[in-house]
């Protein structure tokens, strides 16, 4: 069965201003068929994003795709909570 990722929330922090984005893919940190799954994010130096979906969901992939972020510039980290169905 091939599954897809449906994220609840996130947070993101970036290390330096710049759009940070969630994507998804196969392959190697998503490079192939890649597709943006929120567009970008401005994000401000050391500040964090957080969404949450009011019905449980923020975003989901397609089916068998991974989920990953991209920052523009610095580093973007975080968490997201998700579940596999």
């Amino acid at each position: 069965m091939k599954k897809l990722i449906n994220a609840a929330e996130d947070v993101v922090t970036e290390s330096l201003a710049g759009t940070f984005a969630f994507v998804y893919g196969t392959g190697s940190n998503c490079a192939t068929g890649q597709t943006a799954i929120t567009g970008a994010l401005n994000i401000a130096t050391n500040a964090s994003l957080t969404q949450t979906g009011m019905n449980g969901s923020v975003f989901r992939t397609a089916s068998a795709n991974a989920l990953c972020g991209t920052a523009a510039t610095g580093t973007g980290t975080g968490y997201v909570t998700y579940a596999q169905f």
